[in-house]
């Protein structure tokens, strides 16, 4: 899935962010684990960006490593970025929003994984971000219970939780890309 999809429609700001990432990657021809959660978030959004409001502020500044940033800041301030007037329903509003939350953290998580999976470091971030490990163990209930998103997973946590991250990848403890 590439940007060249949206060549007959207007492009969404924040899908042109990330194919302009997405192209980064491709003529560095480096493909580890940032290429695929840039492609991961291209292609999900793709699927839902007419459901998503604000996405235009976002896309103008663009940070690098655009992919992460965005799902961080969705997942932290998803109020700011989700469009649930869609809905007549508060339910059904809600719904949409951990929906969207749960899925984004799944690839996160995915992503995690994958940037420790060639090395001899599995376990590392499991090990050192007490937030990920929390996350982990409430994503099983999450599946079960969508609409307890926030209980279970509170911004706090999911603040701390890439704070972390982004210690450990300073730190180069985790084998974590180092520009998070």
């Amino acid at each position: 899935f590439t940007t060249f999809a949206f060549a007959s429609k207007k492009v969404p700001m924040v899908l042109s962010c990330l194919g302009k990432e997405e192209l980064q990657y491709h003529k560095k021809k480096s493909v580890g684990a940032l290429y695929y959660l840039n492609q991961d978030i291209i292609s999900f959004f793709g699927k839902h960006s007419s459901k998503i409001i604000n996405i235009e502020l976002y896309g103008k500044t663009c940070p690098q490593p655009a992919a992460f940033n965005f799902t961080r800041d969705i997942l932290i301030s998803s109020d700011k970025y989700l469009n649930a007037t869609i809905y007549t329903q508060e339910s059904a509003r809600s719904s949409f929003k951990n929906t969207v939350k749960f899925q984004l953290l799944k690839l996160i998580i995915k992503f995690i994984i994958k940037t420790q999976e060639n090395e001899s470091i599995v376990d590392c971030v499991k090990e050192k971000n007490l937030s990920y490990k929390k996350i982990f163990f409430q994503l099983y209930y999450l599946e079960e219970n969508i609409n307890k998103f926030d209980q279970l997973i509170p911004k706090s946590l999911l603040r701390n939780f890439f704070d972390d991250l982004t210690k450990l990848s300073i730190a180069r403890e985790c084998s974590l890309p180092t520009h998070l």
